[in-house]
């Protein structure tokens, strides 16, 4: 955890650092850290006053609630749900805003949490942290509001079953109690309550301290598909979530049903997502060197004569989507090689697998803000600084609800984290 070891080692057996010691120590890598103390807060919501005091007790209340009801959690989840309650509202600064409503002008910070998630995304890789803990933060981070959210609009069992596949249900719960005791508002009791009834129906409904609320689906795939490949299974298993996660069907039985109609031949698609020099297209021809590439790189260069030329982009996506749709037409394998950073880029490209019965992964490339810039300058075509800065400004950083599986890749080509597989135990690809 390079020369910030010691400080979350510490907080790890127990320390009780305050805001001071975390915007010293992580100051220079999160910069917004700095601007908490800038930005207001509505006064209905948050009496307390701006960002920075709230942040400031709600590190309190989450130090209260590790010395009594969450005693028991591991040294590495406790580190995970401080750092989470740290920069829970960390991008306030950048979508805070004055609005009118029936007359009244409020203070707002709307889609704050995805916001701050994509903000953190390189930036945490800085701190080299076990991954699964980065993912932990990145996670808690993105669904901070999610959980009350539920409640509120009496949701069904099956958005509680999905919320518990994107996080960790137990540290969201100790994260929304920490948020709504550091603050001053009026209706502060009714919405700790909520959060009370969040976790009885979690309970209820079988996700509270579950890893994964789809064990016994997944089991009862690897049973009845076992004569099949891993890919058919995955399909099969990714399938049957996504249609139970919007209410299409309520059993496993039912999802094996359906699947007869098209797991005895379906397209692969590869959607791939980082920031120019990640590394993305090295690792298409590392690792899937046998699947089709739709580059919309090389097809700007065919189009237009330059690969940076952008003055046809809507002529290249076009040719790139007729491209797509053909080989998925054909139940061929795909890569479609973009940066598709934004997620309605990359629900446009997902949308289509879907609708051609293709397995879908989404690679997403995970490296630090510096390793990014280093590798930028060492490309045969580097992009300027402005034009990086730009895309990570403008990342929007992926869940598991996106495709069938995730597939994360570090600095070295190496497989970070594997999500939404049926057989999780293995990697989908030869990552050479």
């Amino acid at each position: 955890m390079n020369k910030r070891c010691p400080f979350f080692t510490q907080i790890m057996q127990g320390d009780a650092s305050e805001f001071n010691a975390f915007s010293e120590m992580l100051g220079d890598t999160f910069d917004l850290l700095h601007r908490l103390a800038e930005t207001p807060q509505d006064s209905e919501w948050h009496a307390e006053g701006n960002v920075r005091i709230h942040t400031e007790m709600v590190l309190e209340e989450t130090y209260k609630l590790l010395d009594k009801d969450a005693v028991d959690i591991e040294p590495e989840r406790r580190l995970a749900l401080i750092l989470s309650a740290l920069f829970h509202d960390i991008a306030k600064p950048l979508t805070t805003r004055i609005r009118e409503f029936d007359g009244r002008y409020r203070t707002i910070s709307p889609g704050h949490e995805d916001r701050g998630r994509s903000y953190l995304a390189n930036k945490l890789m800085e701190l080299r942290l076990p991954y699964e803990m980065t993912q932990n933060i990145l996670s808690l981070v993105g669904c901070h509001h999610l959980h009350k959210r539920l409640v509120i609009k009496d949701s069904p069992e099956r958005k509680y079953r999905k919320l518990a596949r994107l996080t960790d249900i137990e540290l969201l719960c100790y994260l929304g109690q920490a948020d709504m005791l550091g603050r001053t508002c009026r209706d502060k009791q009714i919405q700790i309550e909520y959060i009370d009834l969040f976790r009885l129906f979690a309970e209820e409904y079988g996700v509270w301290k579950v890893s994964d609320p789809y064990r016994h689906w997944l089991d009862f795939f690897e049973a009845e598909l076992a004569g099949f490949d891993e890919d058919t299974r995955d399909l099969v298993f990714g399938n049957a979530i996504r249609d139970a996660e919007a209410g299409k069907i309520f059993t496993p039985e039912e999802a094996l049903a359906k699947s007869y109609q098209y797991r005895d031949s379906f397209p692969r698609l590869v959607v791939m997502c980082g920031p120019s020099g990640a590394g993305k297209s090295s690792w298409i021809h590392k690792n899937i060197p046998d699947y089709e590439i739709v580059s919309l790189d090389d097809l700007r260069e065919r189009i237009t004569g330059k690969r940076e030329n952008q003055s046809k982009n809507g002529q290249v996506i076009q040719a790139a989507r007729e491209e797509l749709k053909n080989h998925l037409r054909h139940h061929r394998k795909v890569v479609w090689d973009a940066t598709n950073l934004r997620r309605n880029y990359r629900n446009m490209v997902i949308s289509f697998g879907f609708d051609y019965h293709a397995l879908v992964t989404l690679v997403v490339f995970h490296l630090s803000e510096s390793e990014l810039f280093v590798r930028n300058v060492q490309r045969e075509s580097p992009v300027s600084n402005e034009v990086l800065h730009r895309q990570l400004e403008i990342l929007e950083w992926p869940d598991a609800s996106e495709a069938h599986r995730l597939l994360f890749i570090g600095a070295e080509g190496q497989c970070l984290n594997f999500e939404g597989g049926c057989a999780k135990r293995r990697f989908p690809f030869p990552l050479s």
